[in-house]
């Protein structure tokens, strides 16, 4: 090696451990709830475009039959 260490200052490893495993499950968490989020303003969008279709068909089925 080239006379280099690493010097580790902590007071407490086990603090350390904990704050990377709760910003991993922070992290996680998000992400879930971010797809959730997307999977419901997706459905939110279908079921409005459905409906949206649906009324611009009838309102086409009435002009034809004028």
């Amino acid at each position: 090696m080239q006379g280099r260490s690493i010097e580790v200052v902590t007071e407490n490893p086990l603090e350390e451990i904990i704050a990377d495993v709760v910003s991993h499950l922070y992290s996680f968490c998000v992400r879930l709830y971010g797809q959730r989020r997307a999977k419901q303003k997706m459905e939110k969008l279908v079921q409005d475009l459905s409906v949206k279709t649906e009324q611009h068909r009838e309102r086409s089925e009435q002009d034809a039959a004028r």
